[in-house]
């Protein structure tokens, strides 16, 4: 009896070092991109963001953003950038964005200002996003 116990107890206490190991390990899943958060404060809802994003001015990518049923005043939509992204997984003080807001029905309209920030992964920018469905702008929120 005392040998399973013995037994028992070395199981468990393995057990223990491999999942507090488990939990200990350096996860920085959390700093390998950065975000663009976008608080849609416009006076309809929207259906989405279409983003197109640039290092130095030179075009790097784009892509959207979209729900099916609308990014509603109050709600934050997220762009998120990895390094994958980006040539050699780098990227530079000279990030800048246009952003296009996607209506409801679909149409985009470019906001009139772009979005230019040195960017750090880990980090996240907001901006607040206000207007109508004939004009956008961005305000950065500090």
């Amino acid at each position: 009896m005392k040998d399973k116990i013995v037994k028992v107890r070395n199981i468990a206490a393995a057990l223990l070092f491999i999942f507090s190991a488990a939990g200990c390990s350096s996860d920085n899943s959390e700093n390998e991109h950065f975000s663009i958060i976008l608080n849609q404060d416009t006076n309809t809802p929207i259906r989405g963001i279409h983003c197109e994003y640039y290092l130095s001015d030179k075009p790097i990518g784009g892509f959207e953003v979209l729900t099916r049923n609308g990014y509603y005043p109050g709600d934050d939509v997220h762009l998120t950038f990895e390094p994958a992204m980006f040539p050699d997984n780098d990227i530079t003080d000279d990030f800048s964005a246009e952003i296009f807001v996607i209506d409801m029905s679909g149409k985009e309209r470019k906001t009139e200002n772009n979005i230019k920030i040195s960017p750090e992964y880990g980090d996240g920018y907001r901006f607040v996003l206000t207007g109508n469905n004939s004009s956008y702008t961005l305000e950065y929120e500090q």
